[in-house]
């Protein structure tokens, strides 16, 4: 939870690097399809691309991620992700990510109309575990091979 000017010009080249990305698989691919996920550092990116973007995608999964930005940011999300899932977990007391960061992340999602579901580990292990796998290939089977 460093000051936004830390994060720079990593985080802005970063998000662009995203959208570059997002915007070549939309000439091919519907955006109903379009999953972002990642892990820790790439889980918290994947959740500040998809909050600045605020448009209904596939889904987000969020493992070990949260918003990004210190201690007081507005977290709020101005679109409506029309019941987009968006999975986010973590460890209770993972050493890397500020639950209390996980948790308004999960509800300004929700508040955005984000259909979330978030899972806490009673751990401290900063690791992808096999529930976490088999949410994330649910949510993948749901929104990809579907239609």
């Amino acid at each position: 939870m460093a000051p936004a000017q830390a994060n720079e010009p990593q985080l802005s080249s970063s998000l662009s690097a995203l959208d570059q990305m997002e915007s070549s698989l939309l000439e091919s691919i519907p955006s109903h399809k379009v999953v972002w996920l990642g892990f820790s550092q790439g889980a918290c990116l994947a959740c500040e691309y998809v909050a600045r973007t605020a448009v209904p995608r596939g889904g987000l999964a969020a493992l070990t991620g949260a918003r990004i930005g210190p201690a007081g940011t507005d977290l709020a999300i101005a679109g409506d992700l029309g019941g987009m899932p968006v999975w986010i977990s973590a460890g209770t007391d993972d050493p890397w990510i500020d639950l209390g960061r996980m948790q308004q992340s999960a509800a300004a999602f929700e508040a955005a109309g984000a259909s979330v579901s978030t899972r806490l580990f009673d751990d401290s292990e900063h690791r992808i575990r096999p529930v976490e796998v088999a949410a994330v290939r649910s949510m993948l089977n749901e929104r990809l091979l579907d239609g």
